[in-house]
């Protein structure tokens, strides 16, 4: 069992998108601001990206977290559900400026809740988001070192604002997604002859760690 800690990479690996279709990465932080009209610009989603995500594919995840810092006391408010891009390597959003579009950005079935007022400013994290990653991890084109993408798609119900910095207010600052995984167990072939015998391959299970 291993824990791996991936960081928000760069500049267009973080980024809001209103209700208009307006995107920015460009920014000190992203909005995430529930509102009852998803059309509307005061509707804002965000988006982060954790590039070179180093767990094989197939592997078990059976915790992942996500920190993020949130930088202004009388919008602390979160009002969201997350989900993953539901692809095998998630495109930055430069080069796919797209969060709230599910034909631009497919999502995962899985996705977890997350509605909590008075945050306060700081380090906050979120738990329960294996179900997410294991999606993902789990696709046929998923590869060791690709990149995901988590989708915070904000509720309609009622009006609430939280702000969380980004990579261009401070890297120190940037998202973070903590996963605890234990890799797939790897087949070991052993083939050998006898004299005289049938040729025979024999199959082992094996497990890293």
């Amino acid at each position: 069992m291993a824990v791996e800690t991936f960081l928000v990479g760069g500049s267009p690996d973080d980024a809001w998108e209103g209700g208009t279709g307006v995107l920015s990465y460009i920014y000190g932080y992203s909005f995430l601001w529930a509102y009852p009209n998803p059309a509307h610009s005061m509707y804002r989603c965000a988006g982060f990206r954790f590039p070179n995500v180093t767990i094989p594919q197939g592997s078990s995840i059976s915790a992942a977290t996500f920190q993020g810092h949130t930088c202004i006391l009388d919008q602390d408010d979160i009002n969201t559900k997350i989900y993953g891009n539901n692809v095998d390597n998630a495109e930055d959003f430069e080069v796919n400026a797209h969060i709230i579009s599910t034909v631009n950005r497919p999502r995962t079935t899985a996705y977890v809740s997350w509605v909590q007022d008075a945050l306060g400013v700081g380090w906050k994290s979120k738990t329960g988001l294996q179900g997410i990653v294991q999606e993902i991890v789990g696709r046929g084109g998923w590869i060791s070192g690709n990149a995901i993408v988590l989708l915070f798609i904000v509720n309609t119900n009622i009006q609430k604002w939280c702000r969380i910095w980004c990579y261009d207010e401070d890297p120190g600052y940037a998202a973070k997604l903590q996963i605890t995984w234990t890799p797939p167990p790897v087949e070991i072939i052993d083939r050998f002859q006898e004299e005289g015998a049938d040729f025979k391959e024999t199959k082992f299970g094996a497990t890293w760690g």
